[in-house]
Formats: structure tokens, sequence, C-alpha cells
């Protein structure tokens, strides 16, 4: 999940020529990342980093960013580095090894970057999910044939904001508990769409859930079976740029138990 060295590739069409950059972090070990473009054209890295020494394997201990210049091919300088890192607040890095999260810390760890949401102040918001796959082995005692079930979970969102100075103000988690068995996680996972100081979450949740003071604890279980009729509500979180949190229902009352696949939802022309 980490690697001692992590380098963005840019092709320099003048020249023709690739242009390594490293990233590095004095702070620990790069894990998961990904990049985009901000509006100056300059290449943004965020992700995860991990301590150079854990006793936790495939842990993560924080979040970070760098910016790259591609016409230098060179990292531009973001102030201290308390800028563009933040530590895990020990509080949340306990919530993260819940039952729901995984059985190991692999699997409680096993957060995926979705994306990275420039906002109107010349900010973003950086957004990952976790996910896990989990298999059993069934086999028929009469012809010994083997069938495999396969049961996805897609789990908490972790987030974080830089404002427009560059510096990172705010990490948080949303807890969700998504749990699904042969369906390739169709009715799970999340959409992201970003909206000038804000960005909206897409997903569907165990309708216990969608209140803003829920408790890693208190997260209740959404299951579905690809045999079955999908459950859940349809909810959105809305997350603004200070890291204010927003839950509500998608749909009006009389729809509150329709379902979403947000796989298919994307964000066209503004809309």
């Amino acid at each position: 999940k980490y690697v001692t060295r992590l380098a963005t590739i840019i092709y320099w069409s003048r020249l023709q020529k690739f242009v390594e950059v490293p990233v590095k972090l004095s702070k620990g070990l790069p894990a998961r990342s990904m990049f985009t473009f901000n509006k100056e054209g300059n290449i943004i890295v965020a992700g995860f980093y991990a301590a150079k020494t854990s006793k936790i394997k495939d842990a993560f201990v924080g979040v970070y960013y760098r910016i790259i210049d591609p016409t230098q091919g060179k990292i531009i300088p973001s102030g201290e580095p308390k800028f563009y890192y933040y530590p895990i607040p020990k509080d949340m890095f306990l919530e993260m090894q819940e039952k729901y999260n995984g059985e190991t810390s692999t699997q409680q760890f096993n957060f995926f970057p979705r994306s990275i949401s420039l906002m109107d102040n010349g900010g973003f918001i950086f957004t990952a999910e976790q996910y896990f796959l989990t298999t059993r082995e069934m086999v028929d005692p009469r012809t010994k044939k083997k069938t495999y079930i396969k049961y996805h979970h897609y789990n908490d969102i972790m987030l974080f904001g830089v404002d427009g100075s560059g510096k990172i103000k705010w990490q948080k988690k949303i807890d969700k508990d998504q749990y699904s068995i042969n369906d390739d996680g169709w009715y799970s996972s999340i959409a992201i769409l970003p909206f000038h100081d804000k960005v909206k979450i897409l997903y569907n949740d165990n309708p216990s859930n969608v209140r803003d003071d829920l408790l890693p604890d208190e997260v209740k279980q959404l299951k579905n079976n690809i045999r079955l009729a999908p459950k859940g509500m349809a909810t959105i979180a809305t997350i603004f740029y200070d890291g204010a949190t927003l839950k509500t229902p998608m749909f009006p009352d009389n729809d509150e138990d329709a379902v979403i696949i947000p796989k298919i939802i994307y964000k066209k022309d503004g809309r």
C-alpha cells in the first residue's frame, strides 16, 4: 500500500522526452495517491502517507499534497511542511479499526483516492473511499464442484480540504457500511459532484445513518444481494470548503426508499 519512492512522469512534447519528478515526503512514505490539474495548469498530487516504521501493517498515518509545475519539472514550494501535511487524529485512527471496517489492518486501511475537487477559492477537497473484497469457497459434497461467493465492502469516506492559501485546514471521515453479495457493488460506493465551494457525495445508506451526529459505533449496515430488490436510502452528503458537513435524504418523503446507482452518475455541463 505504500512505496519508498513516488514520482510523476511528465512528457515534454517540444523536446520529445519524459521528465520524472520525484514526490518526496519528509514525514513518511507515500501511500495511495492521485493527481489532477489545477486552474493554472499545475499538477496536484494528493493522498496518504505512512510512517517510516509501523507496527500496524499497511496503516497510513496522515494525508498530504504537493503541487508540481509541469513546465519546469519541479515541485512548487508550499510554505512550511505543516501546510501540506496533516496527521490523522488518534481517535479517528482508532475509529478506522472498527469491526465493520474489516478484520485485518490491510482491509481497514484499504482506502482508494476517488477525487480531487477544485474549489472557487483556489483550494480543493480530496476524497477517498475504503473498499475491500472477501470471498468464500463452497464445495458441493456430491459433485465436488466449487462455488465462490464474493462479498463487497464499501465503507468509510475520508476527506481533507486545502484553502486558497495552500494550507490543509481540515480532515474528516464520513462513516458508512455498505455490504453486498455477488453484485460487484452495483448499489454501493459513491458519486462525487463538485459545486464551486462544496462537494456533494451521493450514495445509498441505511436510513438510520442519515444524520450528522452519527458515531462510528452506531453505524448500521446496508446489505444488498443481487438476487433481491435493492435496499437503502439515497443520500446526499454535502461537504463545504470549510469542512462543514450536512447529510440529507435525496428524495422527498414518498420516495425515501428509492435507491441510486452511484457508479453511473456523473456531472455534465455544470449539472
